[in-house]
């Protein structure tokens, strides 16, 4: 009885009294959505990791994009559904403050820089270093502000300001002050602006994605944390969003500037390469979805593992009376027997070889406080799709017997790491903008396939100034991003001399920023 109240639990969201046919509708085709967005993001994984043709890479990284982008909007309508149907929880823990900061400006500094958009970040250097709060819908907030900022800004800046206010010994308010310059508001539209589905000037900015839930599942957030959020705006000149959240203070030490964090923080540093392997191992994966089952076969195929799959419950049924395994992955929302009640008849087969095989539950609709309903029903965790490769990687290798695993170390057999072929670049500055080699690799792959050397060419030839100046300055912002010192230097000269009327400057450093350019792009073609 017990084990079929989390069954039911887990299958359905909660439903509002007044709409329930909506918000299951929105549950439940958030979920559907993001089981093939799983196969597309795994199997385009898959593409990155092993394409050294620079044209696939580009291809591939595009699909990723435009997945992650996909994806985003499927969790906002899943977030609204969760918020409406009042089950959206907040689960306060310790964090650091310059790691939310950093995380966030990450998380839009690229696309910014796509727009040839500034971004400024300035903080209180006295604001609390260690905060007791919900993290991960902080960050939620603070990224959903920035990114409709950039989004509705052209040209100019997005200006990201962090302060505080202290209100008693161990309490604060945790200050966000957002202003861009972009488009504005009508100043009869700012009522309507938290509104859900709420999308102004539609023909003005028909071609702006989004799913217009951005701000009214950011308001909801504030205002469950008892937080306060306004706006204030002059149509056709830029928009400025102000947060106010209540924290607790763990480590009252001094944060310091968010420069001096970043340049102070420590770097995780790896290349792909997997992180074990176990030949002698055995798991079996059950999923419903053959494009899915191929996603885990090759996340998981240079750890050398033997990998069984099946289709439903009962044919897992069948291969656990045949063989033992290591570990089982199972996919909870399966047709006629879902993955919680064939871990019910699991348990309750007299005689099968897997009694002990630790079972890990995989899900696409995974709410937080996920994990502890899996184990009641006897799973040992729970793996949200999109499954992420490491994330894959490491709870196999935690679940496998010990005997089994071989930990591999994270330098590659060749020459070395990607980062020690990057002697051409500043990686210290490169690293600092990207949490992780993975993706340092994938920004340096995405400048190498933007070759803008013909369009500079032809821009200068042509005298196109303006034009010319913005593809000058975003090369200049992307080759700072990435560690390319030099030639951002010479672009920032060159920008100034476009800017100033100077030809002849202009004509001396274009010659001198092509041939850097040309330089540095063939250097990245060997990697």
């Amino acid at each position: 009885m017990q084990e079929d109240k989390q069954s039911r639990k887990l299958h359905t969201e909660s439903s509002r009294e007044a709409d329930p046919v909506k918000d299951e509708f929105l549950a439940n085709m958030s979920h559907e959505l993001r089981s093939p967005i799983n196969a597309i993001l795994g199997m385009d994984e898959m593409i990155l990791r092993e394409s050294r043709d620079d044209t696939v890479t580009k291809y591939a990284l595009s699909i990723q994009s435009a997945g992650r982008t996909l994806l985003a909007l499927v969790n906002e309508i899943l977030d609204y559904s969760k918020i409406e149907a009042g089950n959206m929880e907040i689960v306060p823990d310790r964090y650091e403050l310059s790691s939310l900061i950093r995380e966030s400006y990450n998380m839009i500094a690229l696309r910014a820089n796509k727009k040839d958009l500034a971004v400024y970040v300035e903080n209180d250097p006295q604001i609390p270093s260690i905060l007791f709060g919900d993290e991960v819908r902080l960050r939620q907030i603070f990224t959903n502000i920035l990114t409709n900022a950039v989004k509705y800004t052209k040209e100019g800046h997005v200006r990201m300001i962090i302060g505080f206010e202290r209100a008693g010994d161990d309490r604060m308010l945790l200050k966000l002050t957002v202003e861009d310059t972009g488009i504005g508001i009508k100043e009869e539209d700012l009522p309507e602006l938290f509104g859900s589905f709420k999308r102004f000037d539609s023909l003005k900015n028909r071609n702006i994605e989004g799913t217009g839930l951005g701000l009214a599942i950011t308001k909801k957030l504030v205002d469950r944390m008892n937080g306060t959020i306004r706006a204030e705006s002059i149509y056709g000149q830029g928009t400025t969003f102000f947060v106010a959240i209540p924290q607790n203070i763990m480590d009252p030490t001094p944060m310091g500037t968010f420069s001096a964090a970043s340049s102070d923080s420590d770097v995780v540093s790896y290349s792909y390469r997997e992180s074990f392997r176990a030949p002698g191992a055995r798991i079996l994966v059950v999923d419903d979805a053959e494009v899915n089952l191929e996603v885990m076969r090759g996340l998981l195929k240079k750890t050398e593992m033997l990998i069984d799959t099946a289709l439903c419950g009962s044919e897992c049924l069948a291969k656990i009376k045949e063989t033992k395994y290591d570990l089982i992955y199972m996919d909870h929302l399966m047709p006629e027997m879902d993955g919680i009640e064939t871990l019910r008849k699991m348990q309750e087969m007299p005689d099968h070889l897997n009694k002990d095989t630790p079972v890990v539950a995989l899900t696409a609709n995974a709410p937080r406080g996920a994990r502890e309903a899996y184990l009641a029903c006897g799973f040992c965790d729970f793996l949200a799709k999109p499954v992420q490769g490491l994330d894959l990687e490491k709870m196999t290798m935690h679940y496998l017997p010990s005997e089994f695993v071989q930990i591999m170390s994270q330098e590659p057999e060749d020459s070395g790491s990607f980062i020690k072929q990057l002697d051409f670049l500043d990686t210290d500055t490169g690293m600092r903008f990207c949490k992780d080699e993975d993706a340092y690799r994938d920004v340096i792959r995405t400048f190498a396939a933007d070759d803008r050397g013909d369009e500079l060419e032809k821009l200068f030839e042509s005298k196109e100034w303006e034009r010319y100046r913005k593809a000058v300055r975003s090369i200049k912002n992307t080759a700072a991003y990435i560690g390319a010192t030099r030639l951002s230097g010479v672009a920032k000269t060159l920008e100034k001399a476009v800017k100033d009327g100077d030809e002849n400057a202009a004509e001396q450093q274009h010659f001198v920023l092509i041939r850097e350019y040309r330089d540095l792009l063939e250097r990245m073609s060997s990697l």
